[in-house]
């Protein structure tokens, strides 16, 4: 499904009221580094996850490895933080 959407040029905005959401990512926090999606953060709120910036309180680190660089997955390495591109999140989280 999300492959279709992605292909599909639908564009899921971001709620603007960030409601509490139950959901396979309930209480999972993802920020995003070296690029950023709308269509995946909608998919992760919608699911109950929550997009914050790179900090204490991220626990996934999404990535995109044709992105631009980013020191930030070495940080999240170092701190223990889960580093991932979006297939492998997907089939983590699903």
């Amino acid at each position: 499904f999300c492959k279709w959407l992605e292909g599909s040029g639908i564009q899921i905005a971001a709620p603007k009221n960030k409601k509490k959401v139950n959901g396979t990512l309930n209480e999972v926090t993802v920020s995003f580094t070296g690029y950023r999606s709308v269509l995946q953060e909608g998919i992760i709120e919608a699911a109950g996850g929550e997009v914050v910036p790179f900090g204490s309180r991220t626990q996934v680190l999404l990535y995109d490895p044709n992105g631009k660089a980013s020191s930030k997955v070495d940080k999240a390495e170092e701190k223990g933080i889960k580093v991932m591109v979006w297939k492998q999140f997907v089939e983590v989280y699903n």
